[in-house]
C-alpha cells in the first residue's frame, strides 16, 4: 500500500533563505513554489540527484497557522514525513482499523492529489502524511 517516502516536510522561517541554502549547500533544485490558503503556507518543492529525493520547505503565511505554531513551539526543522500511497482511502481505513488516528475525517485535495495526516501520537511522535498523487 505504501509505495515510498515521497518527501520530507521542513518548517522554515524564511523561505527564500532556505531555498538558497538547500541549493548552494546541498545542490537541491527548485521545482516550484506554491501557496496553500488552507494550510496557510508558502511552500518550495525541491529535488536533488535524479529527482528521487524531495523536500518540501514550508513557510507560514499566518503565525496562527499550522507551520507558524509549529515553529513557535519547536523552531525550524523537520515537520513531517510524507508517504506515497496508491489508494489513500484503503490506507486510511487500515490505519483506523489498527487503532491509528487521522487528523482529517476525510482526505483533503491538493492540486490533483489527495492527502491526510496520521496523528503523531499514533506513530511514536512522528507526523506522517499520506499522499496519493495523480500520475
Amino acid at each position: 500500500m505504501i509505495e515510498k517516502i515521497d518527501h520530507v516536510g521542513i518548517a522554515v522561517r524564511n523561505l527564500s533563505k532556505a531555498i538558497e541554502n538547500f541549493e548552494n549547500i546541498l545542490g537541491f533544485s527548485l521545482l516550484e513554489i506554491i501557496e496553500s490558503e488552507e494550510e496557510k503556507t508558502r511552500e518550495a518543492f525541491m529535488v536533488c540527484g535524479e529527482g528521487k529525493t524531495a523536500i518540501d520547505l514550508m513557510e507560514s503565511t499566518d503565525p496562527m497557522g499550522p507551520i507558524g505554531t509549529f515553529i513557535e513551539r519547536k523552531g525550524e526543522g523537520i515537520h513531517h514525513i510524507s508517504l506515497a500511497v496508491k489508494d489513500i482511502e484503503s490506507m486510511s481505513q487500515r490505519i483506523k482499523d489498527r487503532g491509528g488516528n487521522l487528523i482529517y475525517d476525510k482526505t483533503m485535495p491538493f492540486k490533483n492529489d489527495r492527502y491526510n495526516f496520521v496523528y503523531p501520537k499514533s506513530l511514536c511522535g512522528v507526523l506522517v502524511e499520506l499522499l496519493q498523487r495523480e500520475k
